[in-house]
């Protein structure tokens, strides 16, 4: 589509704050310093038989200003923008989606063995003492204190001399670095003496 020649479908046309008025910028013509102020819709550098007319889009060959059909050329600029816009923008979330659903824990697969089966062996329970009855000694002939608390800044409910027979009723203990163990008496005190000071009770 053939354009119209006339400053304001050139390429070296600036627009001013005039509506009808701009720039000349063809360095051919004139220097940054010396624009040539030209009226849109003439061809101020027309010398009859040359002229310095160039199309203002090297690949429409439009200008802004030039019409297609009905619709200036300009709007099918802002539409082509925004097309591409929206398509980067379509690209960019349909990336963010996949790497949204790639980063999210994948469910195991059902598998044919018996729950049972998966699930291991069961972890054994605390062993229970093989010993039960257990009596004080090595104690020097101090005896030892059944204590309510398995430490040794709590205070002692009652002690007992070497040989008297406990009955073993819980695990041990560990704390602050010695064992204790969870004992019974026979008036039926149930505290915690350190197993240092217990033997087998034959």
């Amino acid at each position: 589509m053939a354009v119209r020649k006339e400053c304001g479908t050139c390429r070296h046309f600036r627009r001013s704050p005039v509506r009808s008025l701009g720039w000349c910028t063809n360095p051919k013509l004139k220097t940054v310093r010396e624009r040539q102020v030209v009226n849109r819709t003439e061809l101020a550098c027309n010398r009859q038989l040359f002229d310095f007319w160039e199309p203002r889009s090297p690949v429409l060959g439009l200008s802004r200003d030039a019409k297609i059909g009905p619709f200036p050329v300009t709007n099918l600029i802002g539409v082509a923008a925004m097309a591409a816009v929206s398509l980067v923008l379509l690209t960019l979330l349909t990336t963010v989606t996949f790497a949204t659903i790639l980063a999210r824990p994948q469910s195991p697969a059902p598998s044919a063995t018996p729950a049972a089966a998966q699930a291991g062996p069961t972890p054994a329970p605390s062993p229970t003492p093989a010993v039960t009855r257990v009596k004080i000694g090595n104690t020097d002939g101090l005896g030892a204190y059944l204590r309510p608390e398995p430490n040794l800044e709590a205070r002692g409910v009652v002690a007992w001399p070497d040989g008297s027979v406990l009955e073993i009723v819980g695990p041990d203990r560990q704390f602050d670095g010695k064992v204790w163990r969870n004992v019974k008496d026979s008036r039926g005190n149930v505290g915690w003496i350190l197993r240092e000071y217990l033997l087998p009770a034959e």
